[in-house]
């Protein structure tokens, strides 16, 4: 059963909320699962949970979480303009990968000489450094409608017990959403407009992990899609469900 998000969240309405550079997804701006992640730790909720990015996050700025209606919490920046909203979802994320590839399938992928629309993003970006970002670069899974990657969760992004930040694994979650939406298409740039996500098992550093994003519907603009972490058991500790929002084209 989903948690009520708290009448009072540990933090809320007090220190504000950075986002640092590292943490970016297009240009000057955070990355979209980092940030839902970061304002529901700041809640204090556990999922399943629905964040609605509402306009992109700045980086190095002071942003205010906020209680809003009942059940119901925002990301302001210093103008109260609202950038996100988090609230409870009431149904489980039921979607399953349409095929689950092994390790071994997953590890044997190799990558295309193809452009990426945001190279420097935290979580998919190819220039970023190993130990700089998280570098889960899905690529298609022959004869299915899956898009994977291995990620193995570096030390620095656990706290106590070793288990992996809750920001870090909405990161994760987020990019295999946009290739698994892409796939068998260019690589167009679309923007995340809306997570649901959960934790459902431990997700420690240093385990072996399969990223999988695919594709469920396409309305107009819209790309709906679903991702999830695998751990070598074929467990699935976290999942979700995304709405992707392609710009509107540059009038003729």
């Amino acid at each position: 059963m989903p948690l009520a998000l708290p009448a009072s969240a540990p933090g809320a309405d007090a220190e504000p909320l950075v986002i640092a550079p590292r943490f970016c997804g297009p240009p000057g701006t955070g990355n979209g699962g980092y940030v839902a992640g970061r304002l529901v730790a700041r809640a204090g909720v556990r999922g399943p949970v629905e964040v609605t990015l509402l306009r992109p996050a700045p980086l190095e700025a002071a942003l205010a979480v906020r209680a809003a209606e009942p059940g119901a919490w925002t990301l302001e920046d210093a103008t109260g303009a609202r950038i996100a909203e988090a609230r409870p979802h009431a149904a489980a994320l039921c979607e399953a990968p349409p095929a689950l590839p092994d390790l071994a399938e997953v590890s044997a992928l190799r990558a295309a000489d193809e452009s990426h629309p945001f190279p420097h993003c935290f979580v998919c970006g190819p220039a970023r450094a190993a130990g700089d970002g998280l570098r889960i670069l899905p690529l298609p899974v022959p004869g299915t409608r899956v898009a994977a990657a291995l990620w193995t969760p570096a030390a620095d992004l656990a706290g106590p017990g070793g288990f992996v930040e809750p920001a870090f694994v909405w990161a994760a979650l987020d990019c295999p959403g946009y290739f698994g939406a892409i796939l068998g298409g260019p690589r167009v740039p679309l923007l995340l407009g809306r997570m649901t996500a959960a934790i459902t098992g431990p997700v420690r550093a240093g385990a072996r992990l399969r990223a999988l994003g695919w594709g469920l519907a396409r309305e107009g603009r819209r790309h709906i899609s679903a991702t999830a972490l695998v751990d070598e058991s074929d467990a699935v500790v976290a999942r979700s469900r995304q709405v992707w929002i392609a710009p509107r084209p540059e009038p003729a």
